[in-house]
């Protein structure tokens, strides 16, 4: 005898619930208690500040964000910056600048208004769920209220939730999400207006827009398509719970719903690609092999289940393993665990549905922030998080309705429904306090990346942030300690050997600068030709000629069309005495770049010292029509045709070079000698006392403090 398949809680269900003044009185209610209890628990996320940690390139250096103009929407719909392609979520922040300007405080205002927004969102959701989930059992009204209530407050008071809300460069996240949890509302609208065929293809158009506007935030919610379908099995069962129910005529008409969701998805998915293959932020699998990255999935997959249940020890990073071994326990307890209640959960699917559809809608929702696909130095992420966990948090309201309807049939003591009252109270509580402390910690970038040592001090990533945070107020030995101890953990770390090697070159320890430039060399051969000049320039404060020349070589030949490049090796060659090969890099320089003023200013020093003046004239002649704007070039031209008697051409450049800068006192000074040997006294008191007023003027700013 064939069983018949289960009836669909949206069968003999009514469209919409009459909307009567005391449900919306309740809903209004618990709405705003929950925008209160959020609010409080992230209140200390107001006074925080932009951090090193993406903010700088995000926001202090970057102007193109900064207004809606049509140059600027230009911008967020074509960049691909910082490797994520999120023009909704530039927009957001476009309107930021123009409310805050470069006040943290309003972008941090923003992102909380957009955390609270997703906390009532969720609420609507949960409490759709529940409503196909005890459809049968319209008594439960209020109790599903409250079961959506417990829901929304476990996602949103959550502290995994903290790094997308007290990071302003988290934004995306909390963008994507909004129009994330609009696609899952408007579709439970569309499903449960099936019966009217306007009313569903109105929800489903309406799904398919604000999911794009999800992905157009960032590509996170790319998988939804599938988690679409996790949702039609349980609890909408629109799809059988036997897969090969699945394959019938209705149920295709139900994947080809998802169509248009899957186009936009993979279409998201391109473009994610596009932007972290143009900032090279891919780790290469020779680095990071198959099993390796398949290890770190499953950590991932652990990872956030245990930081959901025990939100401890929360970090903004959680770095990869120098050297990562897919054998070492984290990992292998993490494949255990993934395994284990997989098994258990498919084991339980006929009594408890609920678990294994929760258990499929995390772990597709968090496959695009796996290991799979590694990119940047995180082995996870709190911020990747944020949508994943949707499915325990409405796990956990399930459990307040069901624990209320045992209570209802008095099924559970009225001490034990007491006692779970106040250990669900307890815990939200307590979540609340954790947020709280965990919303302090991203106050400054050096708070934040001393707690990240705190949590981590074998993360060499942390001490390199930390040490340009300790930079910014000025205390350069700490900084030196700092990269050397990066450096101790990850001897391969490139951006501390550079960073390093510039800070020594400050405190002239060129020896030591020349080491670790060489030492990135040795790690990245193929790293940019800049390394090759930096490593070169040190040489040469050395006196070490032919090792300096050998590196400006090296660069050139990766780059050989930089005019700074050329110059600064004819330098080199100049010190060295060789004047034939300094004569033509700087030439050459001069033809890379004809309005770069250093190299013919060079040159002509260059042909002063071979006693070739006119050859020197000739070459400023020209200089002073490529570069009119150059006071500097009509001081030097002027001051070489004054030495070759003409006087009245010179005093024409002299009077150009002050005209262009008027506070250059050597100008003035030469006009005194020149208008001197033409008799011309009175004009040369006047440019005289200029010269002295300048003077005077630049010796008094030397001595303020």
């Amino acid at each position: 005898m064939k069983s018949r398949p289960k009836k669909s809680p949206l069968d003999g269900h009514d469209n919409q619930k009459r909307a009567t003044p005391s449900r919306v009185a309740t809903h209004a209610w618990i709405c705003t208690a929950l925008v209160i209890l959020t609010a409080t628990a992230f209140f200390p996320v107001l006074q925080n500040d932009f951090v090193i940690w993406d903010d700088v390139d995000n926001y202090l250096n970057n102007p193109d964000y900064r207004g809606l103009s049509p140059d600027h929407l230009r911008w967020m719909f074509t960049t691909f910056h910082h490797s994520l392609y999120r023009p909704a979520t530039w927009i957001t922040l476009g309107f930021d600048y123009l409310l805050w300007g470069m006040d943290p405080f309003g972008y941090h205002l923003t992102s909380l208004i957009f955390h609270l927004a997703n906390a009532v969102l969720f609420y609507l959701v949960a409490l759709r769920v529940f409503q196909l989930i005890w459809s049968h059992e319209p008594e439960l009204d209020l109790r599903l209220q409250v079961g959506a209530a417990v829901a929304a407050l476990l996602f949103s008071l959550h502290p995994l939730r903290v790094e997308p809300v007290a990071w302003a460069s988290g934004r995306e996240n909390l963008v994507s999400a909004f129009f994330f949890l609009l696609t899952f509302l408007c579709y439970l609208n569309a499903v449960d207006s099936r019966r009217d065929r306007f009313g569903y293809w109105s929800w489903m158009i309406a799904t398919w827009a604000v999911y794009g506007l999800s992905l157009l935030s960032k590509a996170a919610g790319m998988t939804l398509p599938f988690a679409l379908v996790v949702l039609d099995i349980y609890p909408l069962r629109r799809l059988g719970g036997d897969p090969r129910q699945w394959f019938r005529p209705q149920a295709r008409r139900l994947f080809w719903e998802k169509l248009p969701f899957l186009l936009l998805a993979v279409a998201a998915g391109i473009a994610a690609i596009l932007a972290k293959q143009q900032e090279q932020a891919i780790q290469t699998l020779d680095k990071y092999t198959p099993l390796v990255r398949l290890a770190d999935s499953f950590y991932g997959l652990a990872f956030y289940l245990w930081k959901t249940l025990a939100p401890f020890g929360l970090s903004p990073l959680y770095q990869l393993p120098v050297e990562p071994d897919p054998l070492a326990w984290p990992f292998v307890l993490s494949l255990l665990v993934v395994f284990t209640l997989t098994a258990l959960l498919f084991h339980l699917r006929r009594r408890w549905p609920a678990g294994l559809a929760a258990w499929a809608f995390y772990v597709i929702t968090l496959v695009p922030v796996l290991g799979f696909v590694q990119y940047g130095l995180q082995i996870a992420a709190d911020r990747y998080s944020y949508l994943a966990c949707l499915s325990w948090a409405v796990l956990g309201g399930a459990g307040a309705v069901y624990a209320q309807k045992r209570r209802r049939s008095s099924a559970l003591g009225k001490r034990v429904y007491g006692f779970c009252c106040g250990l669900a109270c307890a815990m939200l509580v307590a979540l609340s306090f954790l947020t709280w402390q965990q919303a302090k910690v991203w106050k400054d970038s050096e708070r934040l990346w001393r707690y990240a040592l705190s949590v981590d001090p074998e993360s060499s990533f942390a001490y390199h942030m930390l040490a340009i945070a300790v930079h910014e107020k000025g205390r350069i030995d700490e900084v030196i300690e700092l990269y050397q101890k990066s450096l101790s953990l990850d001897p391969n770390f490139v951006y501390s050997h550079l960073n390093l090697a510039g800070f020594l070159e400050k405190k002239e320890n060129h020896r030591e600068a020349a080491y670790h430039y060489r030492r990135v060399i040795d790690i990245d051969p193929k790293g940019p030709a800049t390394t090759y000049y930096k490593l070169a320039n040190s040489h040469f404060r050395q006196g070490n000629f032919a090792e300096s020349i050998k590196y400006y070589h090296m660069g050139l030949a990766r780059d050989p069309m930089n005019a700074a490049a050329h110059n600064d090796l004819a330098n080199v060659f100049a010190a060295k005495g060789d004047l034939e090969n300094a004569h033509n890099h700087y030439r050459r320089a001069t033809e890379l770049d004809p309005k770069m003023s250093g190299p013919y200013f060079n040159l002509v020093n260059l042909l002063i010292r071979q006693d070739k003046i006119r050859q020197a004239i000739l070459l400023l002649r020209r200089a002073a029509h490529l570069i009119p704007d150059s006071a500097l070039a009509y001081n030097t031209l002027g001051r070489l045709l004054a030495a070759e008697g003409q006087l009245d051409e010179a005093i024409s450049y002299f009077r150009e070079a002050v005209q262009l800068e008027p506070g250059l006192a050597e100008a003035h000074e030469n006009l005194v000698l020149a208008l001197t040997q033409q008799g011309k006294k009175e004009q040369a008191l006047q440019h005289y006392h200029e010269a002295l007023r300048i003077q005077r003027n630049q010796r008094e700013g030397q001595k303020a403090p």
